[in-house]
């Protein structure tokens, strides 16, 4: 649908809902959240940017903490987090092409970084940075999250060749997004 302007209409925030999940959860609702989430990336990375399938189900699947973004019943978004070291490691951010330039992967990365936090604070964890991977021929991301504070840090890295951006975080400083502000804890 479309404004009255000619741009893409957002949909209304009340139906877009977030799911995290990971391999701690009871086995069929994994197995049915991460097929979904396959689909998704499979959609997106495989089908869209041509990446070996092998490339991008990889061995962080198993050790990753999932999320998923859906429309009432209809998926609509994905991206997964982990631990390294000190930082939060997110990467597999995407966006079905229906619901693109619409602020859903702006919603997706909050919930993520609000999930970041809380997890980090539950389990007592010291979390310096929360580190994105973008894909390297996806330079308006790479600015996008460089005017929201973001520091491109040294070459791409995997086999994706992904650019690393870091946002310093800390409980008394949460993480900002452009346009979203501060994530509340």
């Amino acid at each position: 649908m479309r404004e009255t302007d000619g741009t893409l209409r957002k949909p209304a925030d009340i139906n877009l809902h977030f799911t995290f999940f990971d391999n701690t959860m009871e086995e069929p609702h994994y197995r049915n959240n991460i097929d979904i989430s396959r689909i998704l990336r499979r959609r997106a990375y495989v089908d869209e940017l041509g990446v070996p399938a092998e490339l991008e189900f990889d061995e962080f699947d198993g050790e990753s903490r999932h999320v998923l973004g859906s429309y009432g019943d209809a998926p609509a978004c994905y991206a997964r987090w982990r631990v390294n070291d000190n930082a939060a490691v997110v990467d597999r951010v995407c966006t079905l092409r229906a619901y693109r330039y619409r602020g859903v992967a702006r919603k997706c990365l909050q919930h993520v970084a609000h999930d970041v936090i809380c997890c980090a604070s539950r389990l007592k964890l010291t979390l310096h940075g929360l580190v994105l991977l973008v894909p390297q021929h996806h330079s308006t991301i790479q600015q996008k999250l460089a005017e929201a504070s973001f520091i491109s840090l040294d070459g791409p890295v995997g086999a994706l060749s992904c650019v690393r951006m870091c946002l310093p975080i800390s409980l008394e400083a949460p993480p900002q997004f452009p346009g979203l502000g501060v994530v509340n804890i």
